[in-house]
């Protein structure tokens, strides 16, 4: 029931989100592409910085945690999904949600970073809740952060659930599996900020390099297929009653409602969730959002190789076939033989730890500027008790559980900033020197 109904409620939010992300495209004249050289100069000034706060991250850092929440489970198994219940056409979903999404993401980014404040303890309240409340008003701030915090609470028990179901052949009970899961993210979150940060930052450029290489060496095996599957993903976009094989059939609502929906799941569009780590950085407003928009270049780029590897096997036309993260094992076990389980294991658990983390910190600033910031202990608690849920839950409650939830964040909040950007156009104007922008001038 949950499910079905998505396709029927969830199509016209999808689009409203990635049309406004296109206005926002236009209205900025492509910063998303411009911010691109500045943010390779900053990269190149300050990949070896290091952290030395509990309650702020230097850029790279910031950078990471926030790469760290959308390079995910979702990577894997959204396009799996998408192709599964849309046909490839929805590949291009993801492609325009790339793109598009990244001018989202650079507003939303310079906008946390201005108007972020200082709380009591010296620590930096930032995020949509404060442009929000400064330009539109406290009941629409307030709104975002208790549907943010719900949210990001159901992502969270998301990951925790394909984690516990590729544990399973292992002899490793989703409640055991579950249990330490939670054990874990409680304990590094009592530990802070700057501990999630340096995970991160460990963690994301391993967790993508392993998995970029991965299947890009199935994609170059069967490059010969490529011209094909091109035209078969251009061609289902637009006249996706003609695609044969499992997904056969389907119309054009299919391919928007799951290649947009996939798209703006996997790279938070609109959502603003990846705006908190950025909002704590030591670098300036613009130089930080240069940067962000890399984050959702590398993600959509890590969702179209899992898309090609899906549709360059053929593993999207076999009879029977079952759209989930299994596809995926027995795709990495046809390449690579028994090590095709451990890679995907290995990737999987450092996607869903990692994702889980970031979620987890940006959810506790959503949870704080709801509850005044109180209350914190608990916050941990019920995140703990999310991910073990997650992980022992069916999984098409828990998926299609996430995808209710990102409406109520999304629209209202995606509304509001292009309202926002409408009045503040000066914050698209990139006329600061890079090194200026990474001193925080």
């Amino acid at each position: 029931m949950i499910f079905s109904l998505a396709d029927f409620l969830l199509t016209g939010p999808f689009i409203l989100i990635i049309t406004i992300s296109g206005l926002l495209t236009l209205i900025s004249r492509g910063v998303q592409f411009r911010a691109l050289s500045i943010a390779a100069s900053i990269i190149k000034q300050s990949w070896r910085r290091t952290i030395s706060s509990n309650v702020s991250l230097p850029p790279l850092g910031a950078l990471a945690m926030a790469m760290s929440t959308t390079i995910g489970i979702g990577n894997m198994v959204g396009p799996i999904v998408a192709i599964g219940y849309g046909g490839p056409g929805t590949l291009i979903g993801f492609i325009l949600g790339t793109i598009l999404g990244s001018a989202t993401t650079f507003t939303e980014v310079v906008l946390s970073i201005i108007y972020r404040k200082i709380r009591p303890d010296g620590s930096l309240s930032g995020g949509p809740m404060e442009y929000l409340r400064e330009e539109l008003g406290a009941f629409w701030a307030w709104i975002y952060a208790f549907f943010g915090f719900l949210l990001l609470v159901a992502w969270s028990s998301s990951q925790s659930n394909t984690l516990a179901l590729l544990l399973q052949p292992y002899n490793i009970s989703p409640t055991i599996a579950g249990l330490a899961l939670a054990g874990a993210v409680l304990f590094i979150l009592m530990r802070g900020v700057a501990l999630i940060g340096k995970l991160s930052e460990v963690l994301v450029p391993i967790m993508f390099a392993i998995y970029s290489c991965t299947t890009l060496w199935i994609v170059i095996q069967n490059s010969e297929k490529l011209p094909d599957i091109f035209r078969l993903i251009w061609n289902s976009f637009f006249s996706p009653n003609m695609v044969v094989g499992a997904a056969s059939g389907i119309g054009m609502s299919q391919v928007i409602r799951w290649g947009f929906a996939r798209a703006v799941q996997t790279n938070e569009i609109g959502t603003g969730t990846g705006t908190f780590p950025h909002s704590i950085t030591t670098a300036s407003p613009k130089a930080q959002a240069s940067l962000a928009t890399i984050a959702i270049y590398t993600n959509g780029f890590l969702c179209v190789l899992s898309g090609l590897v899906i549709l360059v096997t053929d593993a999207w036309k076999a009879p029977g076939a079952i759209f989930d993260i299994s596809m995926f094992s027995k795709i990495l076990t046809e390449y690579y033989g028994p090590w095709g389980n451990i890679l995907l294991t290995a990737c999987a658990f450092m996607f869903a730890f990692g994702t889980i983390l970031g979620n987890c910190y940006n959810g506790s600033q959503c949870f704080l500027y709801v509850t005044e910031n109180r209350w914190i202990k608990l916050y941990y608690a019920v995140t703990a008790l999310s991910v073990f849920w997650g992980a022992i839950a069916k999984v098409s409650v828990v998926w299609s559980i996430a995808d209710y939830f990102v409406i109520p964040v999304a629209v209202p909040h995606i509304i509001g900033l292009l309202i926002i950007a409408l009045r503040r156009p000066s914050i698209f104007k990139l006329d600061i020197n890079p090194v200026q922008m990474l001193k925080g001038k």
